[in-house]
């Protein structure tokens, strides 16, 4: 689903496709159904996003089972007409997938993407980010 964004090696060798999807591509909304279910299992505070042609989803699947093995929703916050700050919202790692070298894998590619192919995107910030983060 979505377009292929990156494709991603982790520290395992493991091959995993890092892909980009809106709520314009029916065919994602009975997942992202079930992903938001996910979330406040695992995020603190984490809450059902409504649905909004704003909102992205970064996935990154892995190559060979076409697994989930995580996923971000970032909103982009248009200030004008044109230009927009994308603003990385929820972001999930699936627990056997954590100390992989996902997590950073995941934000580097939302963060080349934004800054290398969204001339219109000005700014890239994380919402409540963790202490960890």
């Amino acid at each position: 689903m979505g377009i292929k964004i990156k494709d991603l090696t982790l520290n395992n060798g493991r091959r995993c496709n890092l892909h980009k999807i809106s709520l314009e591509d029916e065919s994602f909304h009975e997942q992202n159904f079930y992903m938001q279910s996910l979330l406040p299992f695992f995020i603190d505070g984490a809450s059902v996003i409504e649905p909004s042609p704003f909102w992205q989803y970064f996935i990154i699947y892995d190559e060979e089972t076409s697994d989930l093995l995580a996923y971000a929703t970032v909103y982009e916050a248009h200030i004008s007409a044109v230009k927009f700050r994308a603003k990385i919202s929820q972001v999930l790692v699936l627990p056997p997938y954590q100390k992989q070298g996902l997590g950073s894998q995941l934000y580097r590619g939302i963060y080349d993407y934004y800054r290398l192919k969204e001339d219109n995107c000005f700014q890239i910030i994380v919402e409540d980010s963790a202490e960890d983060f």
